[in-house]
């Protein structure tokens, strides 16, 4: 069996299919994603069409909408507020969620965006620790690109649905946004030796134009050390900075439900507004 993506056309819809998908359960998967549909009807019918076909190629589970792996593009947006979509958010997109139910899809990732006013200047709390925070080195991005590569390969590690990548591969999804963002709202904690011990990956929200956006985007966080206070200080160090720069909102995307970065959103003032799932079926059922 090939692990190269398919596309698969259909009763008026098109999809990619990646036959090996990351682990569920500790069972094989097949991963549906760019997936095109006009009608719940005809994509549930579809959607059952690819089912079984992952079910010969021999996937125990069928996880949709799924760009391959969680590195890429996944999720969808499943209820929330009238709030615009920020700048790489996964979409609402109704006729396909409701198609994914009817085709026995259920939801079996859940997770949070929240936001953040940032109207107020807020007290520092207390903090015994021997990290430093410094931005993102313009002048030699890439050896902070590296850095970013080896933390997120261990702090991930655990995460749902984690696949290991290199670094080539990881460094083709950072490093085209490296060249755009907003330096200072990239970080890296370092210990008193220099070495990195977690970084944030945060940018404007581009999706509001690139005049004067409002709010900043708190992306991504990883931590070598999980439960020992850098991640809540990256995030923390993250929000005075936006404040001074002059943005008026942060967005916490994307956070897992079982995440530490929700209890960190929590004790900036977090206001969840959009809620995602990531769906799956077994080929079983």
């Amino acid at each position: 069996m090939s692990a190269q993506p398919q596309i698969h056309e259909g009763f008026g819809c098109r999809a990619t299919l990646w036959p090996r998908g990351p682990a569920l359960n500790d069972e094989p998967t097949a991963a549906i994603g760019k997936i095109e549909v006009t009608s719940q009807s005809a994509a549930s019918k579809f959607l059952n069409s690819l089912v079984e076909k992952c079910r010969q190629q021999g996937a125990s589970w069928v996880l949709a909408p799924l760009d391959g792996d969680t590195w890429h593009t996944y999720r969808l947006a499943v209820s929330g507020s009238e709030r615009p979509f920020f700048a790489m958010e996964p979409p609402a997109h109704p006729v396909l969620e409701a198609a994914l139910h009817q085709a026995g899809f259920v939801e079996q990732l859940h997770y949070l965006s929240a936001e953040v006013a940032l109207n107020a200047e807020r007290t520092p709390r207390e903090r015994s620790t021997h990290l430093s925070i410094r931005a993102l080195n313009t002048r030699d991005a890439e050896a902070d690109l590296e850095r970013m590569y080896r933390i997120a390969s261990v702090a991930f590690k655990t995460a749902p649905l984690f696949t290991p990548i290199d670094f080539d591969a990881f460094a083709a999804l950072y490093r085209p946004a490296l060249a755009k963002v907003v330096p200072e709202l990239v970080l890296f904690a370092e210990d008193e030796r220099g070495e990195a011990a977690g970084f944030l990956f945060g940018f404007p929200d581009w999706a509001e134009g690139s005049a004067s956006p409002r709010a900043a985007i708190l992306k991504t966080y990883a931590v070598l050390t999980p439960g020992g206070g850098t991640g809540a200080l990256l995030a923390e160090t993250f929000t005075d900075r936006a404040r001074r720069l002059g943005f008026r909102t942060v967005i916490h995307a994307l956070m897992h439900e079982d995440n530490r970065s929700l209890r960190h959103s929590d004790s900036l003032g977090g206001s969840p507004f959009r809620r995602y799932a990531l769906f799956a079926r077994s080929t079983r059922a």
